[in-house]
């Protein structure tokens, strides 16, 4: 479904089975799911053939190539989505025009986010609003729908961007959500300045990524106390491992996730979305 390999790289773990050599997929050995199994997808593909550089995103490609769905939290909205229908879930990495498509996925901290802000759209109204790791563009819709008066989606990877937009159009959302591809994890603090509620939808995946999130959100908290911050994540390892988090944040909400979301999502049930204290 998704790279891992680089995270396996950096951790100096192997897998070990190789259990379909055509598709060149791989699962993690149970030993490793309890540490791995909380931060993505098991399956993952094997950098096994030399592929050159994938072109960017069209909004074209996203309907030919993607499913149009509402098998989420949110039917509300109708997304462009990366599902099992899809040829190119199980496409050999060979043979898949992208690469690392993290955007195509509505993840479940994502899903949950989305979910609190629709059924609380208070938390948003007449407020400006970044999602940090917009993927898809679902939490920031979400937020434009319940009545932000700006919308930041800020995802590094450039076919994020085209994702949101798409999906804002496929729900008739004109409204303002601007994309925004600096890393704000790494500098360009200057992109929160202006912005009063940080929406987080699953960025605790590992502990490099998951430090970073906690220190810009005490950075942005810092600006100004009255400023918000919702994070949605299934249980990470990291989360549920840092005494950071629980002393920064309180739980306010808690969402069963759809049969297909577990499914996808190996070991996961619920949702929770944490509230900066």
């Amino acid at each position: 479904l998704i790279l891992l390999d680089s995270l396996l790289q950096e951790k100096n773990h192997s897998p070990t089975k190789l259990i379909n050599p055509r598709t060149a997929m791989i699962v993690l050995s149970r030993s490793r799911l309890s540490q791995l199994s909380t931060l993505r997808p098991l399956i993952l593909r094997l950098r096994t053939c030399s592929t050159s550089a994938p072109s960017p995103v069209t909004k074209e490609f996203l309907i030919s190539h993607l499913t149009m769905t509402r098998s989420h939290l949110t039917p509300e909205l109708l997304l462009h989505l990366l599902t099992p229908s899809c040829p190119l879930y199980s496409a050999p990495a060979c043979s898949s025009p992208l690469s690392d498509p993290w955007w195509s996925i509505y993840w479940p901290g994502g899903q949950v986010l989305a979910r609190t802000i629709l059924d609380n759209p208070q938390l948003v109204r007449r407020k400006k609003v970044l999602d940090l790791g917009s993927g898809c563009g679902a939490v920031a819709i979400a937020a434009m729908a319940s009545g932000a008066t700006m919308v930041v989606a800020n995802d590094i990877d450039p076919d994020a961007a085209t994702a949101v937009l798409a999906n804002a159009e496929l729900n008739h959302i004109s409204g303002d959500i601007v994309t925004e591809t600096r890393d704000v994890l790494n500098g360009n603090f200057d992109i929160i300045e202006d912005i009063d509620v940080l929406l987080i939808g699953d960025m605790f995946y590992d502990e490099h990524i998951g430090g970073s999130v906690l220190n810009l959100c005490k950075k942005f908290k810092a600006l100004d106390r009255s400023k918000d911050i919702l994070m949605g994540d299934p249980g990470r390892w990291f989360l549920e491992t840092s005494s950071e988090v629980d002393s920064l944040f309180w739980c306010m909400a808690k969402h069963t996730l759809t049969e297909e979301c577990r499914r996808e999502n190996y070991g996961f049930h619920h949702g929770m979305v944490w509230r900066f204290r």
